[in-house]
């Protein structure tokens, strides 16, 4: 068994603890064939069923685990980022994706209650209390996850029960509708997104198409949106810890170290 690191966001580690994510796919950066056994080149490949890579799986393989890493809060600007000799709490430190406090960038529910307040307290303050998820060290992880099966597919392969196991939700337990990832730009007060995206609605029926708007948000940007139909790694995977301190002030005393 290997251990691997994960960048998570806030709401995907919210979807993790709740039970809601058991998949997530990332982009394939290594070549690929469909058809390993006609390439004479490809002896030795990695095989995910009948799709070779030069590389395996940087994620693992099943029963590998699987550490997230997650935006890390500091309580104050002189508080230490230390790590106490028990090795089980983080001094002076929350995990972001817990806090209700309204500036802090990883609860999203918040920031449309308050949006110009906390972009202007973000723009002075993050660099000082905001300590992003890829400098999170193994240590601090509270998060493990095991590798249940890994494969290599194109995205616009994934159905609806796997946009689901993916954290997408319906829009409220009445409305079964699903939530529009991303901006109107000029269809409405949002800054791009939907611009060169001709899939926007504000709402969808599946959860497949609103999965499909969550890829192009964060992806188009790097040159592989939906419509690319880029391959990917799709991982599934479960909890298997969620330790460690989830709110400030939280203290562990002797016994429980």
């Amino acid at each position: 068994m290997k251990e691997h690191p994960i960048l998570l966001n806030g709401e995907m580690v919210k979807a993790v603890l709740d039970g809601r994510k058991t998949q997530t796919r990332r982009m394939v950066k290594c070549l690929i064939w469909t058809d390993p056994d006609s390439n004479p080149n490809t002896a030795a490949p990695f095989r995910y069923g009948h799709v070779a890579t030069t590389k395996p799986c940087p994620y693992g393989a099943p029963g590998d685990r699987l550490w997230v890493r997650e935006t890390l809060v500091r309580l104050s600007e002189t508080e230490s980022f230390s790590m106490p000799e028990t090795g089980k709490t983080i001094d002076g430190v929350e995990y972001g994706a817990n806090s209700a406090t309204l500036y802090y960038w990883a609860y999203a529910a918040d920031r449309d209650y308050c949006e110009d307040y906390t972009s202007e307290w973000e723009d002075k303050n993050k660099d000082k209390y905001i300590i992003p998820s890829i400098h999170m060290p193994r240590w601090a992880s509270r998060i493990t996850l095991e590798v249940v099966s890994v494969r290599v597919e194109r995205v616009q392969e994934i159905t609806n029960a796997d946009a689901v196991a993916e954290g997408i939700v319906p829009l409220s337990t009445t409305w079964k509708n699903y939530l529009w990832h991303g901006d109107f730009g000029q269809y409405g007060d949002g800054n791009k997104q939907s611009d060169s995206w001709p899939h926007q609605y504000s709402d969808y029926e599946h959860p497949r198409d609103s999965f499909s708007s969550l890829w192009e948000l964060i992806y188009a940007k790097r040159g592989y949106g939906w419509d690319m139909n880029p391959w990917v790694w799709a991982i599934e995977f479960k909890l298997i810890t969620a330790a460690g301190r989830e709110r400030r002030g939280a203290k562990q005393t002797k016994g429980e170290q």
